[in-house]
């Protein structure tokens, strides 16, 4: 599938929790990867972030952008690039980590095992590696080269 690439970012600089003011600036942090990620000769996408807004309307709109681009069956949760920067990898609440093609805009297949909620996920250096951690703070290495694709896009491990 191709077509638009869309990022939402929702922002907020306003904490409860006083700890939280040593992040510093998410504003100016959220423009600069918006700027990147809107460039057409890096990412493309069409970029919208919402800064400081109230909860009626992160909810509406997070609500509306759900519904226009393919996700997990549930919250997104974690997201992370391959090395090299054609693969993105993101988990979700669904118990799934997803596979996606970036310059193709597409995905490119879901890894359904033995997981929980995936809350992390990271590449290893060399790209070869792919670390998760769960819900139940169980920590798991993929080898991407037991990853074997089926047609439809599922993904299942095998022994190397």
């Amino acid at each position: 599938m191709t077509g638009r690439r869309l990022a939402l970012f929702i922002v907020t600089d306003t904490y409860a929790d006083p700890s939280f003011r040593a992040l510093r600036v998410p504003q100016a942090d959220a423009a600069a990867l918006a700027a990147v990620l809107g460039d057409p000769e890096i990412g493309g996408f069409t970029v919208e972030t919402l800064v400081n807004r109230p909860y009626h309307e992160v909810r509406r709109r997070l609500s509306k952008w759900r519904a226009r681009v393919r996700r997990h069956k549930q919250y997104t949760t974690a997201l992370a690039f391959s090395p090299d920067g054609r693969m993105l990898a993101s988990g979700g609440m669904d118990n799934r980590i997803r596979f996606w093609n970036v310059a193709a805009n597409r995905p490119e297949g879901t890894l359904v095992g033995p997981l929980n909620k995936v809350l992390s996920i990271a590449f290893s250096p060399d790209g070869r590696m792919l670390a998760s951690g769960d819900g139940d703070g169980v920590a798991k290495l993929w080898g991407m080269t037991q990853v074997r694709w089926r047609a439809g896009g599922s993904a299942r491990l095998t022994a190397d």
